[in-house]
């Protein structure tokens, strides 16, 4: 199995002996790879406040001149070592955060080898409110999905649940949202698994007054998540059927990208419960590149106890 390495996407911040005397331009095509790919964050105390790492990146990086990173603005410039190290250390917890999701994995499937998964996202609308700051939809995000946790607990469907876990992921406008995969202690769940998801997440909103929504990115022979995904006007385009060669016999089915744009299984299948574990590999590495971090001492990934 092909062991993924984080640090080949940042290789220019790190040049090698063959490049020392190299004259080596930018590469605007691989740092928009970086956009898409990664969320990088880390907390500056000087001021006071998360500074997006790639963002930096795209704005000052200029490329290596005879083995030396090149930085546009002198003050920058004398931040790079500082710049360096904490994505160094941003990534080496990405890498944390990968081997974390990948052991939970497989000692679920330990226990239970013909697991079945569901994945899907939860979303709060940041409008919901009046005067809502990032503050205040970070501390209803986490209130939300305590709430939501406790509540699924108590559904019958939660006795044919034998793990889960959760990571925050951070939408394109900048606030987090939470991602979930479901392991069923079999693979023949059906679309009441996401009616009962639904009814939970709704009811919690509804109860604190706030509005949200899901998005489901799992289709199997009896689960069709995209058709459950709703809520707002995010669910509005979760979904849609057309005719191709307006044929109404033949409906294409589309599934969505996340709320960060992000497509989660790497367009390699809808359908997670049928891949083999190389390309559910890729899947969790993908959520490690995209966790996002809150201020403070916020978890950016939660586990529960695998039921045996």
């Amino acid at each position: 199995m092909k062991a993924y390495n984080m640090m080949d996407d940042f290789r220019f911040l790190y040049p090698r002996k063959s490049d020392m005397h190299k004259n080596i331009r930018r590469d605007r095509g691989h740092l928009n790879m970086l956009v898409n790919t990664w969320c990088l964050f880390y907390n500056n105390s000087v001021r006071e406040k998360p500074v997006d790492l790639i963002a930096e990146l795209y704005d000052y990086y200029e490329g290596i001149t005879d083995g030396k990173i090149i930085f546009s603005g002198g003050w920058f410039s004398e931040y790079k070592e500082e710049f360096i190290a904490a994505t160094r250390q941003c990534i080496y917890k990405k890498i944390s955060a990968y081997q974390s999701l990948k052991d939970y994995h497989y000692e679920v499937l330990r226990f239970h080898p013909k697991a079945g998964y569901i994945c899907f996202s939860l979303d709060v609308d940041k409008n919901t409110r009046k005067h809502h700051s990032s503050d205040t939809h970070n501390k209803d995000i986490k209130d939300l999905a305590t709430k939501f946790i406790n509540n699924f607990k108590s559904l019958a469907l939660y006795s044919h649940i034998t793990a889960y876990f959760w990571v925050l992921l951070r939408r394109r406008d900048g606030y987090p949202y939470l991602h979930f995969t479901l392991y069923f202690k079999e693979r023949d769940f059906n679309h009441v698994a996401g009616l009962s998801i639904n009814k939970t997440w709704f009811n919690v909103l509804k109860k604190q007054g706030i509005k949200g929504s899901v998005r489901y990115f799992i289709i199997t022979e009896d689960f069709i998540g995209p058709r459950l995904s709703k809520g707002g006007v995010a669910g509005d385009r979760c979904l849609y059927e057309v005719s191709p060669y307006h044929d109404d016999k033949k409906n294409e089915l589309f599934i969505y990208d996340d709320y960060n744009g992000a497509d989660i299984l790497q367009r390699l299948s809808s359908d997670i419960n049928k891949i083999n574990n190389k390309v559910f590999d890729l899947h969790l590495y993908t959520l490690s590149k995209l966790i996002f971090v809150m201020p403070g001492k916020s978890k950016s990934q939660g586990f529960s106890k695998i039921k045996k």
